[in-house]
């Protein structure tokens, strides 16, 4: 395979089939070497990274909007652009001819005079496009340097413009290649083959090594890391003489984290658990090590995709320990103090935000679930049965929200939920910009979708967020069974209910206090059922507004029977009558059940008001 059309299936599978782009490459670059490894990894790489930047290029010359392409085209010519742009190495005739190739290699013979024809108004017209380009303000900035808006607001904020935009810059640029020798300091003119096999270095970060010297490991001492694969903090501990107990909870990453320690000669206890979830008798340490997962945006420059993937993390979003289990950790038993400092947290970049989360109990969560229960979602789990709607509410629901749970223990109060019958959870997803509050997103989500989908129940997830075609793949890929987008965001509802549905989701349509009821029940058609607010979206808490009932009647009037009507916002045991009265079927009840302390009984009492 050339190196073009090595970079061609990285780019494709990245964007189209949602893979990783280091996995891509490692299995499309197979048996290339040299030069030609090393050209297709900066395409590939660089065209991933450079996407945004390369699609407006491409809308601006090519008149069509990059969406609307053949995915195979759009992917060719997204490799060209990149090559035109930013490969002043490669002459335009080349990468023009060599883009019309690939486009007729995927068997679009009728595409390739368009992607000619962009390909000759890029090679033209690139260069001063690129340069009109304005970085004044976080919008402009993020076209310019290729982030996602929020990216850019977010460093705008913490840092000051001038520190984003040269933060953005240096992301941009390849990702620098540093080597930890266990032998101590090394001068070499290039690393000679099989180094790192033979365990005489290993690939690690200078800011990763920074966290590892932080911890200030002495001889003798007994640390504690956590989140420990691939091992390059854990084994450089030990390397400086400390007893290490190394966690990991992924039996692959166990395993691979005590080869790595093999090959690099240390010693190391690995421990494969959960570090939530550690025997009581692993205490003592002098120190812990917590390099925890957050939202990686420290290190986009060796991971080009993941600033695709990425999302704003709210400050309940990430599951990470409580203070109380640190505290355990770290404390030796009564009598065996030996007046060590506390542990040192790793480093935080601009934009990790960090939060004391609980997943769910490992007790309920199994990964390695071999037949699905029967549930909304479809196309992303194999083993799915489709299930509508009608098959799965009891004449009516009650929806806990997830949203006023304690995510201290969130795992604790789903599991109680289901023991009381609760069988739909509703899920909100907001963005910072459709609604105020970046609520849960789909991290949160996948870390429960298990715990419920094992015990047969679903999880609805409510987008209040500008652009749901983003968020849809991503909530599919995590274990969503159903979203329900705002009619106030899309001027093409049945497509949007479209393309959630070819992701197996069921669908719903929601509409604030303020849309016209008519505009919402014609918008609906075709979905699964409409949601309809009690209040304005975006914080829970709030009171019930009583003339959402007459829009219920009027929404009930104007739908089929078939069709479910959804009512969120300050539902309480009192106001469920009316509203079901008012013709709802799916109500979505938060404080109301999250705001006491006996869960069950608060579930019931909605249960009982709604059968009497």
């Amino acid at each position: 395979m050339t190196p073009r059309r090595v970079a061609f299936e990285v780019v494709r599978r990245v964007f189209d089939e949602g893979a990783y782009a280091d996995r891509a490459f490692r299995s499309a670059a197979e048996g290339l070497e040299g030069r030609d490894r090393a050209f297709a990894m900066q395409l590939a790489y660089g065209t991933v990274q450079r996407m945004r930047t390369l699609d407006h290029a491409i809308e601006t010359l090519g008149r069509r909007p990059v969406r609307k392409l053949d995915p195979p085209v759009r992917t060719a010519l997204r490799l060209g652009a990149y090559q035109l742009g930013f490969m002043g190495s490669v002459p335009a005739h080349a990468a023009v001819n060599e883009t019309v190739d690939l486009v007729r290699a995927a068997g679009l013979e009728r595409a390739v005079a368009f992607a000619n024809a962009v390909m000759r108004r890029l090679s033209e017209a690139i260069d001063g496009l690129l340069a009109s380009l304005g970085e004044a303000t976080p919008g402009e900035a993020a076209l310019k340097h290729s982030y996602p808006d929020w990216v850019a607001e977010a460093w705008w904020r913490e840092l000051g413009p001038e520190d984003a935009l040269a933060l953005m810059r240096a992301q941009n640029e390849p990702a620098e290649t540093a080597l930890r020798t266990p032998e101590g300091p090394l001068v070499v003119d290039e690393i000679p083959a099989g180094w790192i096999e033979a365990g005489r270095a290993w690939p690690q970060s200078r800011a990763s090594q920074l966290a590892g010297a932080a911890v200030g490991a002495t001889p003798g001492e007994r640390i504690l890391d956590l989140c420990a694969a691939p091992g390059g903090k854990a084994t450089q501990l030990a390397a400086a003489g400390a007893e290490v107990v190394a966690v990991e909870k992924h039996p692959g990453r166990a395993r691979e984290l005590g080869e790595n320690a093999a090959r690099l000669g240390v010693r190391l206890d690995v421990v494969e658990a959960d570090a939530l979830e550690l025997a009581p008798d692993l205490t003592g340490f002098d120190r812990a090590l917590v390099d925890a997962p957050c939202s990686g945006l420290g290190v986009l420059a060796s991971r080009p995709d993941l600033r695709w993937r990425a999302e704003p993390l709210p400050d309940l979003q990430l599951v990470l320990l409580g203070n109380r289990d640190l505290r355990r950790l770290h404390d030796p038993p009564r009598g065996e103090r030996r007046g060590r400092r506390p542990a040192r947290p790793a480093l935080r970049r601009p934009g990790r935000r960090v939060a004391r989360v609980s997943p769910p109990s490992p007790a309920r969560v199994s990964p390695h679930v071999a037949t699905r229960p029967r549930h909304l979602g479809l196309l992303h789990r194999q083993n799915a049965t489709p299930v509508s709607w009608r098959e799965w509410v009891r004449t009516v629901e009650i929806e806990p929200s997830l949203y006023a749970a304690d995510f201290s223990r969130l795992g604790d109060q789903i599991g109680i939920l289901l023991d009381s019958g609760a069988r739909i959870f509703h899920f909100d997803v907001g963005d910072g910009h459709f609604v105020e509050p970046v609520t849960i997103g789909p991290v949160v989500l996948q870390s429960i979708a298990p715990l419920v989908h094992e015990r047969d129940a679903v999880i609805d997830c409510h987008l209040m967020v500008d652009n749901p075609e983003r968020h849809i793949p991503q909530i599919a890929r995590a274990g969503g069974d159903s979203v329900t987008f705002h009619v106030e965001v899309t001027d093409d509802p049945p497509r949007m209910i479209k393309f959630a549905r070819d992701y197996g989701l069921g669908v719903g349509l929601a509409f604030n206090p303020e849309t016209p009821v008519e505009q919402a029940a014609t918008a609906a058609r075709g979905a699964d059922l409409a949601l309809c607010m009690s209040i304005h979206p975006g914080y829970s808490g709030q009171e019930f507004m009583p003339e959402a009932l007459d829009r219920l009647r009027e929404l009930r009037s104007l739908l089929p029977d078939t069709m479910f009507i959804q009512v969120d916002g300050g539902i309480d045991h009192k106001n469920v009558v009316l509203a079901h009265g008012a013709g709802a079927d799916l109500f979505v009840a938060g404080s109301a059940i999250f705001g006491r302390e006996d869960l069950p009984r608060a579930y019931r009492r909605f249960v009982r008001a709604l059968g009497e």
